[in-house]
């Protein structure tokens, strides 16, 4: 059960997209009438609220989507209609590897319909329902994935305010990925508060529920969900859950949890989640500085996620050609699909794609995306620039570096969050998970910490591609490994 905006849960909402079927064959067609792709419509993946997911295949690529369809009975009033407008527009801004990825959105007579990267392994629902609970070490690099989606959402001033079990699903490569915008909301800054009350009552915040007495809420919420969602996948149950949604509110609103006394948790799994449930939001840790509590295990090289075996090996992101500046600028480089990017002396960040310019700031937040000839005027130096830099990289290509392959990256923007140059090697922190290390004798090997995948160059040029938990014996990449482990600092910044 969820509440909506409106006070209306929607298992009280009559499912109106009962009187409307939707075709097996679905036409996607320009304003015209020009047919331009054509679905089949498979099975429900699953329903509520106004809507339904649907399997749909792009017949002329077998390309396969879930598609969330929503009548148009259902979204006739204003403001429905400008909450699923509002959902398009904060789901298509964000893109991260660890966010359920918007494809495209489109509409006939009776329907709207959102295509979606499929995540056809489930939920963290069913997950934790089949196993009853997860241990520490599997629970941690979900966790993980789940706050980085997060901390990606809140750098955009998006409060997701419905992150439960349900909404985190996981890909057929085994990241976590994060959906249903269905009741977030976009911020104009990040002093608003939004007042209204909504979400899952079993992941609701206290301030939400107090609606705008206390003077609305804002991120805090998100913690406070992401606090539940740790106790329920340790323990196998919401910390507030009862029979009845009255009650269930109270136990929130008196903060009345308890850790089983069967159940072994370590300390610092109980310090996190006591940090994050507390029942004032200004003393939760914010979303960012979660990562660096004790309970996550600050060794980078630590990988313990599970990939099913057979999944193909999803390639890590890497920087292919770089050229150090910061004697008086700062790092200039380019990415495997071809992203060209600037980690300035200031910590600031610039990323070119296209025609589009990203800037994050030194504390990695993101601040906008514009045109490179539109930039506002304190960022023209700097997008002149990372011009120049692009310019210089792609005249040239020194010993040990390559050419971007051009792939697609369907995980969003990737920057370098940090890079050393350390004795043997230069070092980058990706923000996509990636440590990268490249070598003097043009030997490169690459951890992707999110999906547990190593890429590994010889010296010779040679790639190769392996699980993290089930190395070859080659001694040159265990070497290697060893000494990123050794040399990249665990500082978090």
């Amino acid at each position: 059960m969820r509440m909506r905006e409106n006070g209306e849960t929607a298992a009280t909402l009559k499912n109106s997209e009962d009187r409307l079927q939707v075709a097996k064959t679905v036409f996607e067609k320009t304003r015209d009438g020009r047919t331009i792709r054509e679905y089949e419509r498979g099975h429900m993946l699953g329903k509520g609220g106004f809507a339904r997911v649907y399997l749909f295949r792009e017949k002329s690529t077998e390309r396969v989507y879930a598609a969330k369809v929503v009548t148009k009975c259902a979204v006739k009033k204003h403001r429905a209609r400008e909450k699923l407008m509002s959902e398009i527009r904060i789901h298509r801004s964000l893109k991260h590897p660890n966010i359920v990825r918007f494809v495209r959105c489109f509409e006939d007579e009776n329907h709207v319909y959102i295509l979606l990267d499929l995540c056809d392994s489930g939920s963290l629902t069913d997950l934790v329902r089949a196993r009853g609970h997860l241990t520490e070490d599997e629970a941690r690099p979900i966790l993980r994935q789940l706050i980085e989606a997060v901390s990606f959402m809140h750098s955009r001033w998006v409060i997701h305010r419905d992150i439960k079990l349900g909404n985190i699903l996981i890909h057929k490569d085994s990241t976590v990925r994060v959906g249903d915008f269905g009741l977030a909301a976009q911020l104009e800054s990040d002093k608003q508060r939004k007042m209204t009350i909504c979400g899952t009552p079993n992941y609701i915040a206290p301030e939400v529920l107090d609606g705008g007495r206390e003077g609305g809420h804002s991120f805090e919420v998100d913690v406070w969900s992401i606090g539940v969602v740790v106790y329920t996948v340790l323990v196998g149950r919401p910390p507030f859950e009862t029979s009845d949604v009255k009650q269930t509110y109270r136990r929130i609103k008196n903060n009345d949890y308890k850790f089983p006394s069967d159940l072994r948790l370590s300390r610092e799994a109980k310090g996190l989640i006591t940090a994050i449930l507390s029942s004032a939001p200004e003393q939760r840790p914010l979303v960012q500085d979660l990562l660096k509590h004790e309970f996550f295990d600050p060794k980078i090289l630590q990988v313990t996620r599970r990939q099913p075996s057979g999944a193909p090996l999803h390639e890590p992101m890497r920087v292919c050609k770089w050229i150090d500046y910061s004697s008086k600028y700062g790092l200039g480089y380019q990415l495997r699909d071809g992203t060209f990017g600037v980690y300035f002396n200031d910590a600031t960040k610039m990323l070119l794609s296209g025609a589009s310019v990203e800037y994050i700031n030194a504390s990695g937040g993101f601040e906008g995306r514009v045109r490179s000839d539109e930039a506002p005027a304190h960022l023209k130096k700097k997008v002149t620039l990372l011009n120049n830099f692009k310019s210089y990289l792609q005249a040239r290509k020194s010993s040990g570096q390559e050419e971007p392959t051009g792939d697609e990256n369907e995980d969003g923007s990737v920057y370098v969050r940090r890079w050393w140059h350390v004795k043997h090697a230069f070092l980058f922190q990706l923000s996509g998970g990636e440590i990268q290390a490249n070598f003097d004798d043009s030997s490169e090997v690459v951890l992707c910490s999110r999906t547990g995948v190593v890429s590994y160059r010889s010296k010779k040029g040679r790639r190769e591609t392996f699980l993290a938990k089930s190395l070859p014996d080659m001694p040159d990449l265990a070497r290697r490994l060893k000494y990123l482990q050794q040399s990249v600092p665990t500082t978090k910044s």
